[in-house]
């Protein structure tokens, strides 16, 4: 029994490890992995909302959801191999 919990254990370190961050935008977060062009993305649109740029807003946002950083879809991806 041992033998497969340090077996699971071993396989848990092996996983890419990844520092995920909470981005606020419009007063939602938005969890992403730190430096991904997603969170660079979501940072951009959440300035222009706040100055009142609607629609760089818009485009930024659109930009950050097609942009890879999702720390979700990252560790699913780490754990399913």
């Amino acid at each position: 029994m041992t033998g497969l919990i340090w077996n699971l254990n071993m396989r848990l370190d092996l996983i890419n490890r990844a520092d995920y961050i909470a981005v606020s935008f419009k007063g939602a977060n938005y969890m992403c992995v730190e430096g991904s062009d997603r969170e660079r993305w979501l940072r951009e649109a959440n300035q222009a909302w706040l100055m009142g740029y609607e629609s760089l807003c818009r485009e930024g946002f659109q930009r950050a959801m097609a942009s890879d950083g999702c720390a979700f879809e990252h560790r699913e991806a780490q754990t399913n191999g």
